[in-house]
């Protein structure tokens, strides 16, 4: 995957980490219980960008596909312990969503679809196509940079979203220097 769309994706993902664990630092800063996910956030986005600049997750696929006896959508079967993961963190992601304002929340609903659904759904329809008709192909080719495309937007936009966080936060007030000195 070493490709420079490929290092853009990477960037992007280190991005989001540390725009995240700023908004974690703001909110603890600031008293809010919600920054402690945050900086929990930023950790995860730190794994996803070594994760994608290593392409750790393809090298677990042909041992997890045996494990499940994986095929069709879940030929790619790094879907499954990613979809397991998802659901576990849904829940904790939806309550910090919905405290967020309304466009903001808008902004940032685009990005998952786009983002999970390039990353995952995208995968699963890849994953079924190529176990009955190879990756060889024209078809594969377009439906690769399909999932691309929509994880790259779906990027932009949380990037996007998180900087209309960072925005919106306070600015903290400046500290006054010392008569003593």
């Amino acid at each position: 995957e070493g490709s420079i769309p490929n290092c853009l994706s990477t960037l992007l993902f280190a991005a989001s980490a540390v725009l995240l664990w700023k908004i974690g630092s703001a909110k603890a800063k600031a008293g809010d219980r919600t920054g402690r996910l945050w900086r929990g956030l930023s950790v995860v986005f730190a794994l996803f960008t070594v994760d994608d600049g290593a392409a750790i997750h393809e090298s677990f696929v042909n041992s997890l596909r045996d494990a499940f006896h994986a095929g069709g959508f879940l030929y790619f079967s790094w879907v499954i312990p990613a979809l397991i993961i998802l659901a576990l963190l849904a829940p904790v992601l939806f309550r910090v969503w919905l405290s967020l304002p309304g466009p903001t929340r808008i902004v940032l609903a685009l990005a998952a679809l786009f983002l999970v659904g390039g990353a995952l759904g995208m995968e699963m329809i890849e994953g079924r196509y190529v176990e009955r008709w190879g990756h060889q192909t024209m078809t594969y080719s377009l439906l690769a940079t399909l999932e691309e495309t929509m994880e790259f937007i779906g990027q932009v936009l949380f990037l996007y979203g998180l900087l209309r966080i960072i925005r919106a936060e306070p600015e903290p007030a400046p500290v006054a220097a010392s008569a003593d000195t």
